[in-house]
């Protein structure tokens, strides 16, 4: 087992960087052919409202290890700051989803922190779930599998005590109100009575949230614990809330905007930043 979840990122290839030496640092690991090709896939999802195959070509892209490598390194903090805060919120819970788990980084880390737990991750990209499964294999951990799935149209196994996500939900609900709404159906139904879901999407402003967390109270997940995050990579900073949800839970009535209002002190303190209005978005610009 792995001492940190940093040093299990590293076995991953996935490493922090302060400034822009990233680039430079990318574009020797990728190679020009490479570069040339990821650019490509990625300026749809940069333009915004790409189709369901451009995001599956793109996530199939990253799926190979030196290029996921490379993409999430991008933003190492802000996985590691998620992965350990999800980490917490999940103590106790045995059966475990990663909804959206990609080449798996996470999600092998949830299982070897912890051998009690059962950790199942989905994706909806074949070769993500292939390049999971086969480095679960290469470090030895048995207590996780990984399987093709598109969470919109329906979520293999359960019941779950828990489901997570790291921004994945988000995606969806940014680009389709009726896929989010299927995705969140499917969830309730997969999760055990008193399962929950712990969300870290990348919503920097208190009213997306607060419609957020609307959209899982209509379909009887309410919103327990509020946190938030903050990180900095290649040169931003940036801040993630981190939601519980409860499944059967009428919701408590938390204060997200102070939250938020917290969180930008918070950056402005750590990374000697100026106070931005409460309306302004914490995440970073490369989010």
């Amino acid at each position: 087992m792995t001492s940190s979840f940093s040093d299990h990122l590293e076995r991953y290839g996935i490493f922090p960087f302060d400034t822009d030496e990233y680039w430079t640092w990318g574009g020797m690991k990728l190679g020009s052919k490479r570069a040339r090709i990821l650019q490509r896939l990625r300026k749809p999802i940069d333009q915004g409202h790409p189709t369901k195959r451009q995001l599956l070509s793109f996530y199939d892209f990253i799926a190979d290890p030196t290029v996921a490598a490379v993409v999430h390194s991008s933003k190492a903090r802000a996985i590691k700051e998620s992965g350990k805060a999800i980490s917490d919120h999940i103590k106790g819970r045995r059966r475990i989803l990663d909804l959206g788990c990609s080449i798996g980084y996470m999600t092998t880390w949830f299982a070897a922190s912890n051998p009690d737990h059962r950790v199942a991750g989905i994706d909806f990209s074949g070769p993500a779930v292939h390049a999971a499964a086969q480095v679960a294999r290469e470090f030895g951990i048995s207590n996780v599998i990984f399987e093709q799935a598109d969470f919109v149209q329906t979520i293999p196994g359960g019941p779950y005590d828990a489901a997570v996500d790291s921004q994945t939900l988000y995606a969806v609900a940014a680009e389709s109100q009726v896929d989010f709404d299927h995705a969140i159906e499917n969830i309730v139904k997969t999760l055990a009575p008193d399962g929950i879901l712990v969300s870290v999407p990348a919503i920097g402003t208190a009213p997306k949230l607060t419609a957020y967390v609307d959209a899982f109270a209509r379909h009887g997940l309410g919103l327990v614990e509020l946190d938030f995050i903050t990180f900095f990579d290649v040169g931003m900073s940036g801040g993630y809330p981190v939601l519980v949800l409860q499944s059967g839970h009428p919701g408590l009535d938390l204060d997200i905007d102070g939250g938020y209002a917290a969180v930008k002190a918070q950056l402005a303190t750590l990374y000697h930043l100026r106070s931005e209005q409460p309306d302004e978005d914490v995440t970073p610009r490369h989010e």
